[in-house]
């Protein structure tokens, strides 16, 4: 079972990687959590299936050919509890 969050792994500079990650209530709310940087989009995604709830899909913006801007001021990339 899924979430249904929005979840984007985003390249902000090169080997810059960050995940957003939508706010409850998912699909209803604008605001993200933004977790980073890491090294590698690998590295982002197992930051974020260790610490979150399977959000269902996800997609990747690289550095080259974006102009996205991150949603919020980066969270530490550390572990956490897992509240579920």
């Amino acid at each position: 079972m899924s979430t249904g969050a929005d979840l984007r792994f985003v390249e902000a500079t090169p080997n810059a990687w960050f995940y957003e990650y939508q706010c409850y209530p998912y699909g209803q709310n604008e605001d993200y959590d933004v977790y980073g940087p890491f090294s590698s989009e690998d590295a982002a995604r197992d930051h974020c299936d260790d610490n979150h709830a399977n959000a269902g899909g996800s997609y990747t913006l690289p550095h080259e050919g974006t102009d996205h801007k991150l949603s919020g001021k980066p969270q530490s990339p550390r572990r956490r509890r897992r509240l579920w």
